[in-house]
């Protein structure tokens, strides 16, 4: 696990797959991140999804990540998939997949 000061946060949606990235490396653990100068505990949730394929369903398994905040006194989740593409968001204790597997190269191009 990687703590720092905070580095980019981005996000990329890929066939309902939520992808972040930080310097181009895939996040593999989002625990924190700041917004606004505020540091926010990450929670994370797999989430399934089918997709349709000419005429055949895939399941993708997307990693949410969430984050808490207080509005009008009441706590409230907000998915960082929501966040990112408009909010400067920045990853501070993370872990990045290092190497790409054969794997991850076969489902990006195979239907």
């Amino acid at each position: 696990m990687r703590v720092s000061p905070g580095k980019k946060l981005t996000y990329k949606n890929n066939w309902e797959n939520d992808e972040y990235y930080v310097e181009g490396k895939p996040v593999v653990e989002l625990k924190t991140v700041s917004i606004r100068g505020k540091v926010y505990k990450v929670t994370s949730k797999d989430v399934y999804v089918p997709v349709q394929d000419m005429g055949h369903t895939y399941n993708t398994r997307s990693t949410h990540y969430f984050i808490e905040e207080a509005v009008f006194g009441r706590k409230r989740k907000f998915d960082l998939n929501e966040i990112v593409p408009n909010q400067p968001v920045f990853a501070v204790s993370y872990k990045v997949q290092e190497t790409l597997k054969i794997e991850d190269t076969f489902w990006r191009h195979s239907p």
